[in-house]
């Protein structure tokens, strides 16, 4: 997908935002792109999450293997991250 598309794909949901919240479209796009990689990560692709909100919803989840830190040394684990049925 081209970042171009991701961006007209999203953008009706980041208005819609704006509207609930009261946050700026751009903010949200921006966030999204830079957190998903344009709707390229893993993450993006199997669980249509675009900012990295862990655990589940509505009982759906995807496992990501994530870099954390503990006690200052990175380590890979295995997280469970929400998978949503749309970009919305």
């Amino acid at each position: 997908m081209s970042k171009e598309t991701f961006i007209k794909e999203i953008a009706p949901y980041a208005q819609k935002i704006q509207k609930e919240f009261k946050i700026l479209p751009s903010v949200v796009i921006a966030q999204a792109c830079l957190k998903s990689g344009y709707g390229t990560s893993s993450l993006a692709n199997q669980g249509k999450n675009i900012f990295g909100t862990k655990g589940d919803f509505k009982g759906e989840s995807v496992n990501i293997q994530t870099m954390e830190y503990v006690n200052g040394m990175p380590v890979q684990v295995w997280n469970k991250f929400r998978k949503y049925p749309t970009w919305e």
